[in-house]
């Protein structure tokens, strides 16, 4: 058992000098940072300057289709109220001929209805009367020539 108590003791001992060694040796250095260290973060700077220079034309090309669109979507916009106001404005122009006709029929209708039957017999013998001298006596003497 003491040996392996000595064993121990010894193993305690070579574990704590390497790494009280190795301390020194880090601080001497830079604390830490090699050579290696120091061209990897060279290299890791250019690479995300590059990137970063990538990322600036893209945003520019972002900018110049976002105005684009806009432009594009005020176009539609534009033809759109165009081609809305053609259609009620030709509309409106082919119906004027048909509102003037139907306004014509209207007027003929109410004048058809004011005339009754009993005028229309009366008008008609009026006309025969212009030919037939009978007639025409017939109707003076009922006052209605």
């Amino acid at each position: 058992m003491k040996y392996i108590h000595t064993f121990l003791l010894l193993a305690i001992m070579v574990i704590a000098s390497s790494t009280i060694a190795q301390i020194p040796a880090i601080s001497t250095n830079q604390n830490g940072f090699t050579q290696a260290d120091r061209e990897k973060l060279i290299r890791i700077e250019t690479i995300l300057e590059q990137h970063e220079k990538r990322f600036e034309s893209i945003d520019k090309r972002l900018e110049e289709q976002h105005s684009s669109f806009g432009w594009m979507i005020s176009l539609f916009g534009i033809m759109t109220v165009a081609i809305v106001t053609l259609a009620f404005w030709d509309r409106r122009a082919s119906l004027r001929p048909l509102e003037g006709r139907a306004k014509a029929l209207e007027t003929e209708m109410e004048e058809l209805k004011k005339q009754t039957r009993l005028e229309k017999v009366i008008t008609s013998f009026q006309d025969l009367a212009k030919d037939n001298p009978k007639v025409a006596e017939i109707l003076k003497n009922n006052h209605l020539l």
